[in-house]
């Protein structure tokens, strides 16, 4: 009994990592990343600020437009709020790393829309130059298989069994966004 239980750990923990392995490009990589701002010495990490500033190397973007990218293709790895993008934006703006200007809108509260400077592309393309941090994984599930010990066969079995229809039904998405994208880099993303 315990022999099976531990052989379903093992086939599920294999499968997350090779979920991973396959699935997960440097691209991804950088973008999963979340180091406070400034926390390495050479430049920002890649955080939400650093990505809101390549976000905006591919075009001016208001807040909501970019958490509407983050609710696209960066879903799968990273995830971000309006109230750690708007702050974002505003330090990047008053560190002279992206502008900002204000759109008239009827009947609607003024957009603000950002446009990366001279300064904020050259600040991106050095941290890109870097290579990345460790990964980080977190995940509840495999916190449950640390205990698996403690649950029934059946429920460990029914628990790994989903979430592996949950991993295949995750790959077929990505694997129907991928021709969707406008770059190569997109390719790897969506």
């Amino acid at each position: 009994m315990a022999g099976r239980r531990l052989a379903c750990i093992y086939r599920m923990v294999g499968f997350c990592f090779y979920i991973l392995l396959r699935y997960i490009d440097p691209i991804l990589i950088l973008a999963a990343r979340a180091e406070p701002w400034g926390a390495r010495s050479r430049g920002f990490g890649m955080d939400i600020r650093t990505l809101c500033l390549g976000m905006l190397t591919m075009g001016d973007a208001s807040g909501y437009e970019i958490k509407k990218i983050f609710e696209g293709p960066l879903r799968h790895f990273f995830d971000a709020s309006y109230g750690s993008i708007y702050p974002a934006l505003g330090k990047l703006t008053e560190d002279g790393l992206v502008t900002c200007t204000e759109h008239v809108q009827d009947k609607r509260p003024d957009k603000k829309v950002y446009r990366i400077a001279p300064r904020g592309r050259m600040a991106f393309m050095d941290e890109l130059a870097h290579p990345p941090g460790r990964d980080r994984f977190r995940s509840e599930f495999v916190a449950i298989l640390l205990f698996a010990d403690l649950l029934p066969a059946g429920h460990l079995s029914r628990l790994i069994d989903q979430r592996i229809s949950d991993y295949r039904g995750h790959i077929a998405e990505l694997e129907q966004c991928a021709p969707s994208a406008k770059t190569a880099g997109g390719k790897c993303v969506n």
